[in-house]
């Protein structure tokens, strides 16, 4: 095709006529197929998939090259006519398209130069052309090479049959666990043996799977290659730099994929910077999880908008502490200034790309405008690094460049989006002949033409050659014959002949080869990391392998016992591409050796934090209560509360006293997981963001019944609860918008449900208490300069836990009632299940203590205020669909809790911090990684505290031995 191009170029630029890629022709077919095809069609069903598309232009390819049009196919070849209406309209609105365009595809090309040699418009030229393997040629192509060079083109005779025995008498036939271990074998054999690079060629069998393996490999061992059919654009920067807007725009605007880009330095904002600095991108990251983003291209807006308005605002420093030094304040404001600055380049960043980017996925979209918006975004904050980002950087805005040439496409935005991420994954760049001073790699059908002395074969598997007989589904076998038997002349290849070509072919490559030989296939797959299917050598192989031992008999089962063990990652030392491998190799011996012999004492010799790493191991494993256990020898005076620290909030405290292990983790050390939004597409708001949305909605309710002057009735107030509830929905949805309609409702009916379980209950219950006060918060000044309540208020309130002895505390009440003997009742509203806590047990060794801490803290805050009253009941109330409306009173014992309190904050002061005693307190941590998983840590902890002779952690464990079921 590239010589009928140089004939009939210069015409078709003087004519306006344009070149059509094969990505852009594509473009073509799919539109063709979606004008053409409905739902009630034969390919009706298969319409939007892309498999489809490529399909139909394959085959297009082949009848346009065997001199068929959308008139000439033959009706009778066809069982149903409906396929042959389809596929002729298709065809006939593909080559419209083209018209129209003024575009001609290579198929085009061939047809156009034919015509001009033919009716002497173009001259046919002088050279001599050699063919090799002309069985490959179409009709189409062999007819132009006649006419471009009569008695001028010289065929290429095949080596003779069995030239191939030689070099596979001497050949090394291996197999490996996975493709990735096929390439490393060949680089290790390369580099044990001496090979010079530029004396070896790999040949492989699939094109989607080796090259990207053979280019990572060789970049990670720094062996020069060149790659025959190029480098996939997604391993460069600037490919996964489109590659992460596209799928940002497909994933309904998910933050994730755009901060995933930013971390790993495939995006720059140097533009917004003015410098390339990786670390910006990285920062940015950051501010995007940070912010909370999610996906939604409003969420993007408004939460970043938030997470900037709020570092603007002055640091109160309540976190840090009232005894913090200037020291430390002036690193938290500069570490607060390097996150707003972060922030505002995050924000920066998302409107520019908001600003290229469709405004959803749903309603009709326009291909070329997606395609410039790509080609803007990779232009603008691609980072090329390298050479190899450069040209990929360039093969983008090329490819972007040629859909944008397309006449407005009629698909759907997400269709768009596919179709245009389908064109990047599929762009290779940098295909390269052989060079000196480098190893190359091509499919074996082009193999045996360098002239290299070493040859590795790799993906001999049954799958791969000869692979499988499958039809061609837009055109199927019996079809083709008929069409053929039309035609008097083999014009179309039949489907179930391809693993016969592929063998010819590879027996063709076989007898081109010289020198030396190794073959290979892939006995696992690493993928499935399944035995199940486990890929079998191909026949080509067994054939490789009768001839290579010289038993023409032999079958599977005498190969399978012949071949070495599977090359895997752990080869021998002198054999090891890096580190990790030779590290590997010793692993393998390490359980057998003793702690202190042999490779592992000599490991650790050199690397003394794997020292360190053991005996924090053999501390842990130890009966001993160590520091790698939570203890902190010197004591940690300074956190315990009654000594005037900072204000404590009652989940603190019950966080101390669930697993003292994860408070030091979390509070001491600052070590949090990272915090990501709500993740399950079925879900609209996270528990948390519910629970905070129906706490709104209940104040609000409450706080304006209560100013009418009227109590709780299902009748009445039924219709004003809902608005509420309706109100306050709407605000949520702006902020956090709905990844599908049917999580929202679906969300948005448990919430209904809360509010009318909350009505149904409080109108009996109500009949004998009165509402009087709702979020009632205290030590926190920002929500209590919001709020109505009379008795709130900014500063802490001191718990009193023996004489002289006392903390602050801090937190916010739900709602206060006042019963009728003129007593108090305080609850807290929870939106899960009720199965987590226990009634009637009291503060179960501080893990339930909120309710006692609320009690005692309300009459602090009714003292203040001038007013007196006791509180006579403290518990919880569950309104969702999972506490089915149940109340849970606890036993208010001030007693017990002063004393429980006594018991964690001596931990505190004493720096222990056991791990919790049973699993069930760590249902919901996220730290397991450092303590090893709950099972084992409560397992271990119980056996340490009971061999400690220390009090206060005998303390702690009687604590823990109070649950009761």
């Amino acid at each position: 095709r590239t010589l009928a191009h140089a004939v009939i170029g210069p015409d078709l630029a003087r004519n306006g006529w344009k070149l059509l890629s094969r990505a852009q022709s594509l473009a073509l077919v799919e539109q063709a197929c979606a004008e053409a095809l409905t739902e009630s069609s034969y390919f009706g069903s298969l319409a939007e998939r892309p498999g489809l598309h490529r399909s139909f232009q394959r085959t297009f390819d082949e009848l346009r090259a065997a001199g068929l049009a959308a008139d000439s196919l033959p009706e009778m070849a066809f069982a149903d006519r409906r396929k042959h209406r389809e596929l002729r309209e298709v065809l006939r609105r593909y080559a419209e398209a083209l018209e129209t365009g003024r575009f001609v595809d290579g198929v085009e090309v061939l047809r156009r130069a034919l015509r001009a040699i033919e009716s002497g418009e173009a001259p046919g030229g002088e050279a001599t052309h050699l063919v090799a393997g002309e069985a490959e040629l179409s009709a189409l192509e062999r007819r132009f090479l006649e006419k471009l060079a009569p008695r001028r083109v010289i065929s290429l005779p095949p080596d003779p049959p069995g030239s191939w025995k030689a070099i596979v008498a001497q050949a090394r036939l291996s197999r490996a666990l996975g493709e990735e271990n096929e390439i490393r074998e060949v680089f290790r054999t390369i580099l044990r043996e001496g090979i010079p690079f530029d004396d070896v060629e790999v040949l492989h069998t699939d094109a989607a799977v080796y090259p990207p393996l053979f280019w990572e490999l060789s970049r990670e061992n720094g062996i020069p290659c060149t790659l025959a059919g190029g480098i996939p654009v997604s391993y460069t920067r600037p490919g996964q730099a489109a590659l992460a807007f596209l799928d940002w725009i497909a994933e309904g605007f998910a933050a994730e994929a755009l901060r995933q880009a930013l971390a790993s330095g495939a995006l720059t904002l140097s533009r917004l910077e003015g410098a390339d600095d990786p670390r910006a991108a990285s920062a940015a990251a950051r501010a995007l999880r940070e912010a909370g983003v999610g996906w939604g291209s409003d969420r993007h807006r408004s939460c970043l908008d938030r997470l900037v308005a709020e570092l603007e605002k002055p640091d109160d420093g309540a976190r840090a502490g009232a005894d913090s030094t200037d020291e430390q304040q002036a690193r938290r404001a500069e570490r607060r200034s390097h996150r707003l600055s972060a922030a505002r380049r995050a924000r920066d960043f998302i409107r520019r790309a908001l600003a290229l980017a469709p405004e959803s996925l749903e309603g009709r979209g326009d291909l070329r405008s997606l395609a410039r918006a790509a080609r803007t975004f990779v232009s603008e904050f691609a980072r090329a690094a390298d050479e190899l980002d450069g040209a990929a950087r360039t093969a983008l805005d090329a490819l972007f460049e040629e859909f944008g040439e397309l006449l407005p496409l009629r698909l759907t935005t997400a269709a768009a989006v596919v179709r245009l991420r389908d064109a990047v994954a599929r762009l290779a760049i940098a295909p390269d002949r052989p060079r000196p001073g480098r190893v190359h790699a091509a499919l074996y059908r082009a193999g045996g033409f360098s002239g290299r002395r070493h040859t590795f074969l790799v993906g001999l598997d049954d799958a791969r050659l000869p692979g499988k007989d499958l039809e061609d589904p837009v055109l199927l076998d019996e079809e083709r014959r008929r069409i053929n038997d039309v035609s008097r002349a083999p014009l179309l290849a039949l489907g179930r002949e391809r693993p016969r070509e592929a063998a010819v072919a590879f027996w063709a490559c076989l007898g081109r080869l010289r020198g030396r030989l190794q073959a290979s296939y892939s006995s696992f797959d690493l993928r499935s990391l399944s035995q199940a299917g486990e890929p079998s050598p191909s026949p080509v192989f067994l054939d490789l392998f009768r001839a290579r031992s010289g038993e023409p008999g032999a079958d599977y089962s005498d190969l399978a016992g012949a071949m070495p063990r599977a090359a895997g990652f752990a080869p021998e030392p002198d054999a090891a591409l890096d580190d990790t491998e030779w590290w590997l190799h010793f692993a393998r011996a390490l359980p057998g050796q003793t702690r202190e012999d042999g490779v592992a004492a000599a490991v650790r010799a050199v690397y003394p934090w794997l020292e360190d790493g053991r005996r924090a191991e053999a501390a842990r494993a130890s009966s001993v209560f160590t520091i790698w256990d939570g203890f902190v020898r010197s004591g940690t005076p300074e956190l315990d509360p009654r000594a005037g620290g900072e204000p404590f909030s009652p989940s603190r405290v019950q966080d101390l006293a669930a697993c003292p292990f994860s408070y030091f983790v979390r509070h001491v050390l600052r070590v949090e997981a990272p915090e990501d939004v709500e993740s399950d597409p079925t879900r609209w708001l996270d528990p948390r963001s519910e629970g905070s949305l129906l706490h709104e909605v209940f104040r609000d309710f409450f706080e304006k019944i209560t100013a009418a002057g009227e109590k709780p009735e299902e009748a009445r107030h039924l219709d004003l609860i809902l608005e509420i509830a309706e109100s306050r929905i709407a605000d949520w949805r702006a902020r956090v918008p709905p990844r599908s309609e049917l999580a929202f409702d679906l969300q948005c009916g448990n919430i209904r449900f809360a509010c009318r379980t909350l009505l149904s209950r409080e109108q009996e219950r109500c009949r004998e208490v009165t509402p009087r006060f709702f979020e009632v918060p205290f030590g926190l000044p920002r929500q209590a300069a919001r709020t109505r309540s009379a008795v709130a208020s900014p500063d802490p309130v001191s718990i009193e836990i023996a004489p002289g002895r006392s903390f602050r505390l801090r937190g916010s009440i739900d709602r206060v009632d006042e019963a009728a003997d003129g007593t108090f009742e305080v609850w807290d509203y929870k939106t899960g299940s009720y199965l987590s806590v226990r009634e009637g047990v009291g503060v179960r060794g501080g893990r339930q203590v909120q309710p006692a801490l609320y009690a005692m803290a309300f009459e602090t805050l009714l003292d203040r205020v001038g007013r007196s009253g006791k509180v006579s009941k403290s518990g919880y109330f569950f309104p969702g669909r999972k506490g089915e409306g149940q109340r849970m009173v606890a036993l208010l014992d001030r007693r017990q809790t002063r004393e429980v309190l006594g018991k964690l904050f001596d931990l505190l002061a004493a720096g222990m911090f056991p791990h919790a005693l049973s699993p069930a307190d760590c249902k919901f941590c996220d730290l397991e990684t450092i303590c090893g998983g709950a099972k084992e840590a409560s397992e271990r902890a119980k056996s340490k505290l009971a061999a400690d002779a220390s009090p206060i952690l005998a303390a702690f464990r009687d604590l823990h031995a109070e649950e009761t079921d």
